[in-house]
């Protein structure tokens, strides 16, 4: 049973690591934004009382899914100007009727120029994305919401005023008399000996150091080794005798290059059980292999997000209370495929070996029965 979402308008930062990361692939999944994209993060924020609090923001570029997604249309964009300000107000219906507005504004005081035309853009595309957000629900904020409220020091929890405290106590002890002793005019202040010390002469002598003299390096050279092993009385040594037994070659037996492979049985007769066995055993590709390039990387990722989010979840494919997320689900399917391998580095043979996999199997089976297989495969069934 697909666990329900529940936002939470609290502050993040008392959640563990790892609850933080399952609370921001939740958003994901409500949001129906792929996690893999990174649109969806957290950040710290000014609460305007001097606190902060850990919220989750939607980054630019996941509005424009989501309103794919829920038949969001934009229905009119209205402006909305004022004094030292420029806004719009969007309003959109999705494909139940629903209607929302929202207002976007940007200030304009001491601006010009192009300084205006841009925050003109910026209080249109606020307008859109925060009309947007609200269809989703769960009161999540855009990333220029978030950019004008928070400070400069983005990792620290600790509150404002606490930041701004002294990490030094002031010292209040009594401190040294530092008053010079009164003078006379005519006398000349004499410096303070220590018990038992005479007093310098009017002309002090100053002895000069001696320089140092530098220690020559130990040249070590051929004769030098020679002259010292005929002091030791050492019997000269051939430098061919002691390095020919190494430089001989090594005779390896040809027995060891015979591969014997076992007998191959012959396949079982296909069955309807049998199609729903993992027919792609891991593979330990050679590290040689190069990896996929980015506009490659691109489509894998494409792919592995239209499973996830449309033909698995038709099928039957949900999230667990165990596994958690789909995308993590499909990801241990990954791993039983290539045991000990970087799933985030993949290289394009093994993106097209499990793409082509998911491919056929739909084709030969169906999205539900593919789904058993994958559940059997990370343990979320034992059917």
């Amino acid at each position: 049973m697909k666990k329900k979402f529940t936002p939470i308008l609290g502050d993040l930062s008392q959640l563990s690591e790892q609850a933080q990361t399952e609370y921001v692939l939740g958003v994901c999944e409500h949001l129906q934004v792929p996690a893999e994209l990174g649109l969806v993060v957290l950040a710290f924020m000014d609460t305007g009382d001097g606190s902060r609090q850990k919220i989750v923001y939607v980054k630019r570029g996941a509005t424009d899914i989501i309103r794919d997604k829920k038949k969001i249309n934009v229905t009119s964009l209205a402006p909305l100007n004022g004094d030292g300000y420029v806004g719009f107000t969007a309003t959109g219906t999705d494909s139940t009727g629903r209607q929302e507005m929202a207002v976007g504004a940007v200030s304009i005081k001491g601006l010009s120029g192009q300084a205006v035309a841009n925050a003109i853009k910026t209080a249109q595309t606020q307008s859109l994305r925060r009309m947007t957000l609200q269809f989703a629900g769960g009161g999540f904020l855009d990333e220029t919401e978030v950019n004008e409220k928070t400070t400069n020091i983005a990792t620290s929890s600790l509150p404002l005023s606490q930041i701004a405290q002294p990490t030094v106590p002031p010292n209040a002890s009594a401190g040294k008399d530092i008053t010079e002793p009164a003078v006379s005019p005519n006398e000349t202040p004499k410096p303070e000996l220590a018990e038992g010390t005479a007093e310098p002469s009017a002309h002090p002598v100053v002895q000069a150091e001696e320089p140092r003299r530098k220690r020559r390096k130990k040249m070590v050279t051929l004769d030098s080794v020679v002259e010292e092993a005929k002091r030791m009385d050492l019997a000269p040594v051939s430098l061919s005798e002691t390095f020919q037994a190494e430089l001989e070659p090594i005779k390896i037996p040809a027995e060891i290059f015979e591969l014997k492979h076992p007998p191959v049985p012959p396949p079982a007769p296909k069955t309807e059980e049998a199609d729903l066995r993992l027919e792609v055993r891991p593979v330990d590709l050679k590290p040689e292999v190069a990896a996929c390039t980015k506009e490659q990387q691109d489509e894998f990722r494409r792919r592995f997000s239209i499973y996830v989010n449309d033909i698995l979840p038709k099928g039957g494919f949900l999230q667990s209370e165990k596994f958690g997320t789909r995308h993590n689900k499909l990801k241990l399917f990954v791993e039983k495929m290539f045991p000990g391998v970087n799933t985030k580095n993949l290289s394009a043979e093994q993106w097209n070996k499990f793409l082509g996999y998911l491919d056929t199997k739909v084709q030969e089976i169906g999205a539900a029965k593919l789904v058993k297989v994958i559940d059997k495969e990370i343990g979320e069934s034992n059917a």
